[in-house]
């Protein structure tokens, strides 16, 4: 009984479907036909045979006015040279007061130890990693779609500094194991070590 009137009831919306748009057929005007399923639409919405659409709710975040507590990091925080400032310095001097050789030695290794845990011979050197390092800061100055386009043959975008200095299947080996930490020795309290 209950399917009958189910049925009954679907049919007499898919016979009022097919009226309202032989009817639409009918009328000329746009504005006409829209205002008619507009109205056959919520008809059957109030009819309870379309689902409802469910209701939004909204996500309501309290934020706190205070201080974050940041752990302060262990190491040794160097001062600057006594003539920092006033002697005059190249951009290359001023990157080597962050990126010495020290950092750039731990990168190597730590690159290297990544690359070999993949089972890749990277074989990474202070000196490539610095024409590695020359080639991103070149793609940050020079714009092309893709880097690999430096090494393409099209004049409009070949440049020769980077084929010159690098393969590109090396720069993309680099570029692919690339690490600054041991993941065998991670810090399981730091949340920012892998980073």
């Amino acid at each position: 009984m209950i399917c009958q009137v189910l049925c009954y009831a679907h049919l007499h919306v898919l016979f009022k479907m097919a009226m309202m748009l032989s009817l639409t057929q009918m009328i000329p005007h746009t504005h006409l036909k829209m205002t008619l399923l507009m109205k056959f639409h919520l008809h059957l919405l109030r009819s309870n045979i379309l689902p409802k659409r469910k209701k939004v709710t909204k996500i309501v975040r309290k934020w706190k006015r205070a201080d974050l507590t940041v752990q302060p990091i262990a190491g040794i925080v160097t001062e600057p040279p006594n003539d920092f400032f006033t002697e005059m310095r190249t951009p290359t001097d001023i990157l080597e007061l962050f990126l010495d050789d020290g950092v750039i030695e731990l990168i190597v290794i730590y690159s290297n130890l990544y690359a070999a845990s993949k089972n890749v011979n990277l074989g990474l050197t202070s000196s490539e990693f610095k024409c590695f390092l020359g080639i991103i800061f070149l793609s940050g100055y020079v714009s092309v779609l893709r880097r690999r386009m430096f090494w393409e043959q099209r004049t409009d975008a070949h440049n020769v500094l980077v084929s010159a200095a690098m393969r590109h299947d090396c720069f993309e080996t680099i570029f692919s194991n690339l690490h600054v930490a041991d993941n065998a020795n991670l810090d399981p309290v730091d949340k920012f070590s892998k980073l």
